[in-house]
């Protein structure tokens, strides 16, 4: 009887590892936890020991339905990996999913899912090694919010038969829990980097599995690396093979347009004696810092990373670290309505008081920040508004929507001396009305605080929105844009600082000169600065007048 008490107690503890447990808390907004595979066919037992530990951290596991068996290799048939993902995606309850496993089959069916639906959705997706094909892709729809971290059946999973092994599984599931919570510092203390290249450098991170990167070179489903900072890591994989996948990358003039390389774990190497000088010689040819040995890949424990929210790598001193940039705090959204979606940054007051509103700046950015990708449209004036004391002085929401590749603000030329406002708003436009709407909706926000900003083709649109909508905004801030001179009259009492550069060739400085007259000749008094030897770049200058923002702040509608 003694025995097999203490067989019970042990399957529980191999179930259940309690040293530290405490500490690793899901969000309070994740409790159901979809599972399925995209790809490999995930260990049975595992699988369920991975289940019964999410359970143990109070979470609600729920397996996607199985209507066809194991094909090969592959969890199921394409078709039917893919119906069990938007089953997921589907079930409204579902608050993230966690992969069951990796293997092989990602890269096949990518292109096949209903990504209007993965980005409606908008919630966390863990997963790594074969999983990187679906984080890559996600990433190239705007889908910011997966990590790269440990499966139901890898890691969460993993057999804990020694004290060592459940620490690993334990500094596994803290650094998820860290990722999923928005903790800023992404390393853990005992972390040891090598600074191969020293350096600092900004952007988004980019963790992947190397091969399944190289995998995606000239498809559709590979994202934009300009300005990433890119973590990779691989198993399995000669060093000849890693050279040849660094290869690849640098003749197709990916690894020329990053800010920082990661070097993961590279583990079962065959001739790894030569991986070093591999690594050393594409180390020496990136254009910002390069360090080695982050804990992260196929490796006990591994670190979680988030996918494509904008990080710090400072490798300037002998400890590197690896931080969540200011920029992140615009958190990444996806709005949808009437067929329509529209990608957006939205930063929220560092400190939201119990029944106190608070204003909201929209902000249209420029023709050159068009896409899907959800972070561009960050490159302008608004890294403003995360700095301390901007944050502290004018506590706001900040939303930023995403204009879609070929289509405009305002469907009008932005090379004309003028133009007729067209009698519709444009399809983004109007979506970027149905998001204040919605906004107002569901945050404190204080309606008679709204105001807008837009540059170059946000400025056009800055325009049409408040002429369209003149009761609704508290102020605007068109910068080297345009507008329907004739119209002036609509918002001749709302206050209105107008910008430009004297020197513009793109959007005439003849645009805003003109509205500008046409409102005070309509009773209105406009600001109106326009910078001396300045392009079309006047957002530079004009965000950094000292009087800007306590004047916008200071707007309120009557």
């Amino acid at each position: 009887m003694t025995n097999l008490f203490s067989y019970i107690l042990s399957i529980f503890a191999f179930l259940h590892p309690q040293d530290k447990e405490i500490t690793m808390k899901f969000p309070e907004n994740i409790k159901n936890i979809g599972i399925t595979s995209l790809s490999g066919i995930p260990n049975k037992e595992r699988l369920d020991i991975g289940c019964e530990r999410l359970k143990a951290l109070g979470l609600n596991p729920i397996q996607a339905t199985v209507e066809a068996p194991p094909q090969r290799y592959l969890a199921a048939p394409d078709a039917e990996r893919i119906r069990q993902f938007h089953e997921l995606l589907g079930n409204q309850d579902i608050d993230a999913i966690i992969m069951a496993c990796g293997g092989y089959g990602s890269s096949r069916i990518v292109n096949s899912l209903n990504w209007e639906l993965i980005r409606s959705r908008n919630i966390p997706i863990v997963g790594y090694s074969d999983v990187s094909g679906l984080h890559l892709a996600a990433l190239k729809h705007g889908c910011r919010n997966h990590v790269h971290g440990p499966m139901v059946s890898a890691g969460i999973g993993a057999k804990l038969e020694s004290a060592e092994r459940k620490a690993a599984y334990e500094k596994t599931m803290q650094s998820l829990c860290n990722v999923l919570n928005g903790e800023k510092n992404l390393l853990p203390p005992d972390a040891k980097l090598t600074v191969m290249k020293p350096g600092k450098a900004t952007g988004p991170l980019v963790p992947t599995n190397l091969s399944l990167l190289h995998d995606l070179i000239g498809t559709p489903s590979m994202p934009d690396l300009s300005g990433a900072i890119l973590a990779i890591e691989d198993v399995n994989e000669a060093a000849y093979k890693i050279d040849r996948y660094l290869t690849k990358l640098k003749v197709s003039g990916h690894l020329a347009r990053i800010r920082g390389l990661i070097y993961g774990a590279f583990t079962d190497t065959a001739d790894e004696e030569f991986l070093p000088a591999v690594l050393e010689e594409f180390a020496s040819q990136i254009n910002g810092p390069v360090v080695s040995g982050l804990e992260f890949g196929h490796i006990f424990p591994t670190l979680s990373l988030p996918v494509g929210k904008e990080v710090t790598l400072d490798a300037t001193t002998d400890t590197p670290t690896l931080t969540l940039a200011p920029i992140s705090d615009y958190e990444s959204c996806i709005y949808q309505a009437k067929g329509f979606t529209l990608g957006y940054r939205f930063l929220s007051p560092k400190t939201i008081e119990a029944d106190k509103k608070y204003p909201l700046v929209v902000f249209l950015h420029g023709a050159g920040e068009r896409g899907m990708d959800n972070h561009v449209q960050l490159v302008h004036v608004l890294p403003k508004f995360v700095q301390d004391d901007i944050r502290e002085k004018f506590p706001c929401f900040v939303a930023a929507p995403q204009c879609p590749e070929g289509q405009q603000w305002v469907n009008t030329p932005w090379g004309l001396k003028q133009h007729d406002m067209p009698q519709t708003m444009s399809d983004s436009l109007a979506a970027v009305s149905g998001l204040i709407d919605d906004l107002l909706l569901d945050y404190p926000i204080d309606a008679s605080r709204i105001y807008v900003m837009g540059i170059s083709m946000g400025g056009y649109g800055t325009w049409d929105l408040v002429m369209r909508f003149p009761k609704r905004f508290a102020a605007a801030v068109p910068i080297c844009g345009g507008a329907d001179i004739k119209q002036a009259a609509l918002i001749k009492d709302l206050p209105l600082w107008v910008f430009h550069g004297d020197s513009d060739t793109a959007v005439p400085t003849y645009r805003s000169q003109s509205m500008v007259a046409a409102l005070k000749e309509a009773g209105g008094s406009p600001k109106y600065t326009e910078f001396p030897n300045c392009g079309h770049n006047a957002w530079g200058p004009a965000i950094e007048t000292p009087e800007l923002l306590p004047w916008l702040f200071s707007q309120q509608l009557k």
